[in-house]
């Protein structure tokens, strides 16, 4: 009868993640059309007409070939970034998705990207679920930029090396593991870290890190499974351990 239970409750569980996946997945094709960036000062007037105006005037100065009609709007979200400091994200919704990308590239391409001398960030719009997914293989991306190997993303959150003739493709913290071990060796290029008040190893290299990044989802997704099975009724939750 328990082991009946269970059985249950883990496929339920399964069940749970790949509606979870699919419900991302379509939020994400709801956002393929939106750019977000941060950093646009508040000082900036709030009615969407006028905040339109000051951004597409901006882009143009930039050089990026762009008209009001292919915007379809702009406005800021997340309201209470208002009261921490913090200028609130703008987000841009274009009515196609290929002048998106076009002036997404575009702008990933200045390397100091500023707004009135304030410095902005651009990101593509992504579901909290797929940020969860990126943010997880963030550590290996960061391990491959530090030694000098190009990269790209690919969704959800996929990493893709081009190198010596060869494509290298991981689509999750394991995969990358393999990835960073197979392309860096056993160290990687080490960093050198010295504090003054107490004497620490003098390199940590990247695959050290990422392993231990690894160990510690492990020992969240055990804490996770532990506790459906202690349930004596499975509830459907919604759980972001990142």
């Amino acid at each position: 009868m328990a082991e009946q239970a269970d059985k249950k409750a883990d496929d339920n569980q399964q069940r749970i993640k790949e509606l979870t996946r699919q419900v991302a997945k379509l939020s994400d094709r709801s956002r393929c059309r939106n750019l977000k960036i941060a950093g646009i000062s508040e000082d900036i007037p709030t009615p969407t007409p006028q905040l339109e105006k000051v951004l597409v005037d901006w882009l143009k100065e930039l050089g990026i070939e762009i008209q009001q009609d292919e915007i379809e709007r702009i406005h800021r979200i997340c309201k209470s970034r208002a009261s921490s400091g913090f200028p609130r994200e703008v987000i841009f919704a274009f009515g196609r998705e290929k002048k998106k990308d076009l002036v997404f590239r575009s702008l990933k391409k200045i390397k100091d990207l500023k707004f009135k001398r304030r410095k902005v960030f651009v990101r593509q719009d992504f579901s909290p679920e797929t940020i969860a997914e990126r943010r997880q293989m963030q550590p290996f991306a960061k391990g491959l930029f530090d030694n000098g190997i190009l990269f790209s993303w690919t969704y959800p959150a996929t990493i893709i090396i081009f190198r010596d003739g060869k494509k290298y493709t991981a689509r999750n913290p394991e995969e990358a593991e393999k990835l960073v071990v197979e392309l860096l060796g056993n160290h990687g290029r080490s960093t050198r870290t010295i504090s003054r008040s107490r004497r620490r190893p003098k390199h940590t290299n990247t695959i050290t890190r990422t392993r231990n990044i690894i160990q510690n989802q492990r020992r969240k997704g055990f804490v996770l499974d532990k506790l459906h099975r202690n349930l004596e009724t499975l509830k459907i939750y919604r759980w972001e351990g990142v």
